[in-house]
Parts: C-alpha cells; sequence; structure tokens
C-alpha cells in the first residue's frame, strides 16, 4: 500500500488574485496594498516538507504538504491576500493558473516566481511549464473561528497529528487548521452531524472515509480529504446533506488499474447542497447514482455550484450514473470548473466532461447544467446515452432501459482536444428515447455552436435543439 507523504514548502513567489473578476492580470511592480490579513497553519514537524515549491502569503512562510502527486498549500486569510509561489526544481518557463475562467489577476516575474492575489474560498491549480504533473494546489479559506471543545464530540488540535476512525450518530467533529488525522469518519443512522474545520484527513488505507449513511442533517465544512483506496466520499439513503468548502485530494488508487478513488458520490439522497467544493480524483468526479449494493432511493433536490473539478486519467467530471434503477430530479450544476477532464485511453467507457449514462430503469427529468467550463476535454465531451451497462450495476438490479426527459443546458463550454467527440443516444426511438434536451449557449473551443449536427457526431433517438 502506499503512504501519503506531506511535505513544507518555505518561501515563495507572488501571487496575486481577486475572486471572480475575471480581470486580466494589471498589479503593478511595486508593493501591492492587500486589505486581508493571513492566518498561517501549523502542522506537525512530523510531516515533510516539499521540496517543490516555496510559497508565502503576505510574506508569511507557508508549509505546503505533498500527496504522491499534489502539493497542497492551505491558509486562513479575511480578505485579498498576496500570495508568492516558487518553483524550487529547474528554471519557471512558463505558468497556468487553473481554472481559466475563473479569471485570477497574476502575473509571472522575470526571475519566474508566479505573484497572485487570493481571497477568502478561492481554489488554484498551479502549473508550471505546461505540466500537469505534480501541480500546486491553493486553498485560501475563511478566518477560522473554532467551536469550544465542549460543544465537540471531538476535537483534534493543530500541530498534532492522530490515528482516529469515527463512527457517530449526532455531534461536531472539529479538525482545527493545522490537525492531521488519519482515519475515518462514518455518520450512521445520525442526525444533526457536523464536521468541521481546516484540518486535514487522510483516509488512506480504509474504504470510504467520508461516509454518511441513513442520516438527516449533516454536514461536512472545510476540510481537506486525502485519500487513494476506494471511494472518497460517499452518502446514501440521507436527507439534508451538504457539502461546503470541502477539498478532496485522491491521487491513483493502489490497485492495478489506478482508479475507483471517485471524489464526491451521492447515491439515492435528497436535498443535497454541495458547494465551493474542490475535487482532485482519478476517477468520477461529482457522482449521482440511485441504486447500488444493498443502498436505493431517489435522487431528489440537489444542487451543486462554484465547484473546482480534476479527474485525473479515468472517470467522468460531472457524472450521472451508472446506476439509476430509481428515479432522480430536480438535479442542478450552476458555476461548475474542470480544469482536466480524463485521460483520452478508452472511448468505450464513456468518459466525458458531462455525462448522463442511463442503465437501468429510472426515469432523469428536470436536470440543469449552466455555466459550465469543461477548460481541457481528454475524451468525451458531453455524453448523453441510454444503452446496456459493460458492467454489473448493482447487486439485485437487473438491466433495463430507462429514460431521460428534460436536460437543460446554458452557456456551455467545452475546451480541449474531445477527441472522442459527443454524444447523445437513446436506446430507442419510443419511451427510452431522449426528450427535451435544449441548449442556450454551446461553446466548442470557443466557439458558438447552434446546430446540433456539427457539434453532436452521434446524435440518436432523441429531441435536442440548440439556440
Amino acid at each position: 500500500m502506499r503512504r501519503i507523504a506531506s511535505i513544507l514548502i518555505p518561501l515563495a513567489l507572488v501571487l496575486s488574485c481577486e475572486k471572480g473578476t475575471g480581470r486580466p492580470s494589471d498589479a503593478g511592480k511595486g508593493e501591492e496594498k492587500v486589505p486581508g490579513t493571513v492566518q498561517t497553519y501549523v502542522y506537525s514537524r512530523s510531516l515533510k516538507v516539499s521540496q517543490l515549491y516555496d510559497v508565502t502569503v503576505n510574506t508569511e512562510t507557508q508549509m505546503v504538504l505533498r500527496t504522491e502527486e499534489p502539493h497542497i498549500c492551505a491558509f486562513g486569510c479575511s480578505d485579498t491576500v498576496k500570495v508568492t509561489v516558487d518553483l524550487l526544481s529547474g528554471k519557471a518557463e512558463s505558468v497556468a493558473v487553473r481554472p481559466l475562467n475563473k479569471g485570477y489577476r497574476y502575473r509571472q516575474e522575470d526571475d519566474g516566481r508566479l505573484t497572485l492575489f487570493l481571497a477568502p474560498l478561492d481554489r488554484v491549480v498551479v502549473e508550471f511549464n505546461g505540466s500537469s504533473e505534480n501541480p500546486l494546489f491553493l486553498f485560501a479559506n475563511p478566518l477560522e473561528e473554532k467551536p469550544a471543545r465542549e460543544e465537540c464530540a471531538y476535537y483534534f488540535e493543530a500541530g498534532k497529528t492522530y490515528e482516529k476512525t469515527i463512527a457517530l450518530s449526532s455531534g461536531k467533529v472539529y479538525l482545527e487548521a493545522g490537525s492531521y488525522v488519519s482515519g475515518q469518519i462514518h455518520v450512521l443512522s445520525g442526525s444533526n452531524v457536523q464536521i468541521a474545520g481546516y484540518g486535514i484527513l487522510n483516509g488512506v488505507g480504509g474504504s470510504k472515509p467520508v461516509f454518511i449513511n441513513n442520516s438527516d442533517n449533516v454536514s461536512v465544512d472545510g476540510i481537506i480529504l486525502v485519500n487513494h483506496d476506494f471511494w472518497s466520499t460517499l452518502a446514501t439513503q440521507s436527507t439534508n446533506i451538504s457539502f461546503n468548502n470541502y477539498k478532496v485530494v485522491a491521487p491513483a488508487s493502489s490497485n492495478e488499474q489506478g482508479h475507483e478513488n471517485d471524489a464526491l458520490d451521492i447515491l439515492g439522497c435528497s436535498h443535497v447542497r454541495i458547494s465551493d467544493c474542490f475535487t482532485y480524483c482519478h476517477d468520477d468526479a461529482l457522482c449521482i447514482k440511485s441504486e447500488k449494493w444493498l443502498y436505493k432511493g431517489k435522487v431528489e433536490d440537489y444542487l451543486a455550484e462554484d465547484c473546482i473539478i480534476w479527474n485525473y486519467n479515468n472517470g467522468t467530471s460531472l457524472e450521472i450514473g451508472l446506476e439509476l434503477n430509481q428515479d432522480c430530479s430536480d438535479v442542478h450544476f450552476k458555476d461548475i470548473y474542470c480544469v482536466h477532464s480524463g485521460g483520452g485511453m478508452n472511448s468505450g467507457l464513456q468518459r466525458a466532461g458531462i455525462g448522463m449514462k442511463q442503465c437501468a430503469g429510472g426515469t432523469l427529468s428536470n436536470f440543469s447544467f449552466e455555466n459550465i467550463y469543461v477548460e481541457d476535454a481528454k475524451e468525451f465531451g458531453i455524453y448523453l446515452g441510454i444503452y446496456k451497462s459493460y458492467a454489473s450495476i448493482g447487486e439485485g438490479v437487473e438491466w433495463q432501459p430507462g429514460a431521460i426527459d428534460g436536460v437543460s443546458f446554458k452557456n456551455i463550454h467545452i475546451d480541449g482536444p474531445a477527441p472522442y467527440g459527443n454524444v447523445i443516444k437513446g436506446y430507442d426511438n419510443d419511451q427510452h428515447s431522449i426528450k427535451n434536451v435544449h441548449f442556450e449557449g454551446l461553446y466548442r473551443n470557443g466557439e458558438r455552436i447552434t446546430d446540433a449536427k456539427s457539434f453532436f457526431n452521434t446524435c440518436v433517438n432523441s429531441s435536442v435543439t440548440i439556440e
């Protein structure tokens, strides 16, 4: 089994960004004034320091933690702060600050350093020299407001490491900024549960390190989850579930294929809110299912907004399917930024930036996708299909064709090679066709598309309109 190594990072370059401005860099070469104060997290010295990046925020040196793939730097701030990042190995010829469509203000200095302004809830991917290997993730949190310890069922302190697996049905679990907990947190038949803080949960070696089952009113807020062995986050048969400012960093799995480490799976849940989250994984990122194994239930009232996604090598960025034997309705994705989507390896798996894959008997209705930016589609751009699964879709679930009726797309951007194109494919031309699909503002590599035939290389057994 692989182990995750965290790595500290010393001083660095200056990054500068204002959240959501969408403006090009206009920062001068002088000392920019920033209104924000910074909160520096202090981790245990048993965690190794990064040898690749140096980071400072408002001149304060930050610790940078390292997984087997990305490097992670998290800090708190009250308002806009100035961050500097230095590449310590090799020469920094160029830099990309992603998501590109977030419009962060930044500049690269003459000596190669990066300067960027970040504000609370900004989540940034930094890639030097055109490479997506060993990227740097920057997470700017709001200032930490710690609860009283007596209010918490479990409280993990900054600067310490722990080994702890938790199963609870009520109460609060708090990971203080700078804490590092190796283990799992499971909420089973619970209600009114909070998992919060800016600390790190290291789920490596476990199964479903964040697992919510048969519960009501559960929130996950602020923490970073590091995982690579199986699905990272799974909520099943539950109601009123929320994930806010939740960061999943899931490098390649230890299995032969290197995947099966989905970031955030919702299975048979209703009234779900996912906001300001970040996911990096080697399989599906934000995923919806309605029946698998012994779990099942309708999916209703789901909203994911302002999320940043990177599914590396495998999987689909926004995945509905495959296991959809129960109905799903009132499902909405808004302001989603997919920095890289898939690995371009296998067209037979229908992996895409946006995927609706109906392989069972349920009906998918009232779905919407608005302001979706797939910046680097490496397999399919969009794949909507009703078809027979290439694999088992769940214990005791018989395959039968379902239905897709009512999907709206607004301001959708598919960029990158997307070598397998885009597909809408119903099972037949009768009740199992794909119905009422409407696009308003569809773009392919910056060019607006107004004709389905020019965008979809396969468009059969479906009714599609584009304006």
